[in-house]
């Protein structure tokens, strides 16, 4: 295990990939999609496409999100999209 590290503070709900798992129903299978920007048309069709393609699935999508650089959207702007 590894000490004297810990997480950045971000002002929204950050998961651990158990957690994340510990939310999704067992026995079903998960289309998930994982981007660091705001999903926009293309992303949202894919995403439509993806989940009709895997037949009674749930969608997952996983914004990841960490520092930006000066002038970028900011994190929390980024989160409040999905």
């Amino acid at each position: 295990k590894v000490h004297g590290l810990e997480s950045p503070k971000f002002k929204y709900l950050v998961q651990t990939p158990a957690e994340v798992r510990a939310t999704l129903p067992e026995g079903k299978d998960v289309v998930a999609f994982q981007n660091r920007n705001p999903i926009h048309r293309a992303h949202f069709e894919l995403l439509k496409c993806a989940q009709r393609d895997v037949k009674d699935s749930i969608l997952l999508v996983h914004p990841t999100c960490g520092p930006t650089q000066p002038g970028d959207i900011d994190g929390l702007v980024r989160i409040d999209t999905y």
